[in-house]
């Protein structure tokens, strides 16, 4: 009798399992054929779109650039010579002792037509040959290294380096829709990673369907009907930041090119462009703009700014400021400069270039940010009871703090009170010098994995640190013109899932403080008093100044 049983379970069993193989396999072969994607089990469909959506692209793999575009490009709109260079008009040739100009969709003039362009408007204004470089999505990682590559073919005698404010930013990833270099800053110098850059057809490895499901379409359906994400996640739709300082890249890469330039007798200048948006709001020019427009002009770059000139326009009139835009619908929708706004730009890059000196401006060897000169350690400059991590007294109505169970060295922080930020604020130290100052701390998860570090100068400075503890990962967050900031997050010696954190901003002289706050798993700050905590233990802040 047993036996029967347990040979009709293992039949319904095969039948369950058979059925359900069988109608999985009705639906994902059923799916492929209604949604154009080829039928056979085992084609690789994400590799086959990649590469199909790459060859269908006005963009081209680069293994040093991720990206530019494709030579020889014909379309009603958008047409290139060799090297992937934007037509002026139909007359434009590759030319040597030419001025080149690099950037990124702003330069090459999405939305508008060839002659468009703002290198199209310079030529015409400069009355001499402007070779258009400029590559969508592009940071300032980018930029540089294109203008590098192109400055040995085309020999230019001028080179206009044009960042959109964003582009700086972007320099902070290893892949922006596609896969693309970074730079690290390193007491050394600026380190080059991801370079040969992953072809796109390696891009299937960052879907999270990847590996077991690689060939099986009915997954990623179901997922993107769940989550409301793209099916084919590859190519231009994941992004990727990793933990560097984008300013410090962006003024280091401004030093290299300066150096590179003023060797080969080549004049140098730094274009700074902003969206319609920051105008239309009133918005200050960014911070990130304001300290790499600091570094070039110390560098003895010469920079032509448009935030001021536009604002006048804004100033004056909505409308005259929306001309200047390719407008989508309603009146605050604004996509890249219009043939006006572009035109505007080349006339305020025109009159820089023709006041530029016969020679180029030699490179000021001690400007921008460089390696740190702080060197002098001012060792813990937090209080006594803070260095034996009596933290007890600064316990309020948003946190509690309690000790650790069985003797371990550290505390507990637990979220309390109403909904809304939870945090907990150190003592401010006064009068400090001008200099390096680090938080090191050591953290653990408990019912969240997130915790935000404040590091302030002032109420309006310094940087944040969104530290990811399941991911040994740290997200930082410039406030004001602060400097050289950078983070860490690895595991700590004392094990048992502790993490290690350091993360760092140059100051002036003045007051720091420090704010440690509670984050949920989303990464918001907003999150209920119901006792979400994490532990801490060994914090420190350090200090270096100049000798």
């Amino acid at each position: 009798m047993a036996d029967n049983s347990i040979r009709s379970a293992l039949v319904n069993g095969a039948v369950i399992a058979g059925t359900f193989v069988v109608g999985f396999a009705f639906l994902e072969v059923g799916l492929r054929v209604v949604n154009g994607v080829p039928a056979a089990p085992w084609s690789d469909w994400r590799t086959q779109y990649v590469v199909a959506q790459n060859e269908s692209s006005s963009n081209r793999y680069d293994e040093t650039l991720g990206w530019v575009l494709r030579d020889n490009l014909t379309s009603p709109n958008m047409n290139t010579i060799e090297h992937g260079i934007r037509i002026n008009g139909p007359d434009t040739v590759l030319t040597k002792g030419a001025v080149l100009a690099a950037g990124d969709s702003f330069t090459a003039g999405s939305e508008v037509g060839d002659t468009e362009s703002w290198p199209a408007h310079l030529e015409s204004k400069l009355g001499r040959p402007v070779m258009n470089s400029g590559v969508g999505a592009y940071g300032t990682d980018q930029i540089v290294l294109r203008a590098e590559q192109l400055m040995d073919i085309l020999q230019p005698e001028i080179v206009v380096l044009s960042f959109f404010d964003q582009d700086i930013l972007r320099s902070g990833y290893s892949r922006y829709g596609e896969n693309k270099p970074y730079f690290v800053d390193t007491p050394a110098g600026l380190e080059l990673k991801h370079v040969p850059v992953p072809a796109p057809s390696e891009n299937k490895a960052d879907d999270p369907d990847a590996g077991i499901t690689d060939n099986l379409y009915l997954p990623a359906v179901v997922r993107s009907a769940v989550t409301g994400s793209p099916i084919y996640s590859p190519p231009g739709s994941t992004y990727r930041k990793i933990v560097n300082d984008p300013v410090a890249v962006s003024c280091g890469l401004l030093n290299r090119i300066k150096k590179q330039t003023v060797e080969a007798g080549v004049h140098l200048l730094l274009v700074l462009q902003y969206g319609g948006q920051i105008h239309h709001t009133q918005s200050p020019r960014p911070g990130h703009a304001e300290l790499v427009i600091e570094c070039a002009t110390s560098l003895g770059i010469p920079v032509v700014d448009e935030f001021d000139r536009i604002r006048q326009v804004s100033n004056v009139s909505s409308e005259d400021l929306r001309a200047l835009y390719v407008m989508g619908p309603g009146d605050a929708n604004f996509g890249h400069m219009s043939s006006a706004g572009n035109a505007l730009v080349a006339g305020l890059i025109a009159d820089a270039i023709n006041d530029l000196p016969p020679d180029p401006s030699p490179l000021n060897e001690t400007a921008g940010f460089g390696p740190s000169v702080y060197t002098v350690p001012l060792n813990d400059l937090l209080s006594p009871q803070m260095q034996t991590l009596d933290i007890t007294q600064y316990s309020n109505g948003l946190v509690d703090v309690g000790a650790l169970w069985w003797g371990q060295e550290g505390y507990t922080l637990s979220a309390k009170g109403p909904t809304g930020e939870h945090y907990l604020s150190l003592p401010a130290l006064t009068d400090l010098e001008a200099g390096r100052y680090e938080i090191e701390v050591e953290l653990r998860a408990g019912s969240t994995d997130r915790v935000r570090l404040q590091l302030l100068h002032s109420a309006t400075t310094g940087v944040l640190a969104d530290i990811d503890l399941g991911n040994n990962h740290a997200d930082l967050t410039r406030l004001g013109p602060v400097q050289r900031i950078g983070a860490s997050v690895k595991d700590a010696d004392r094990g048992s899932d502790w993490k290690a954190v350091n993360f760092h901003a140059e100051f002036p002289a003045g007051d720091v403080r420090i704010l440690i706050q509670f984050l949920d798993s989303t990464g918001s700050s907003n999150l209920p008093g119901d006792g979400t905590s994490f532990d801490i233990a060994n914090i420190r802040l350090n200090g270096f100044v100049a000798d």
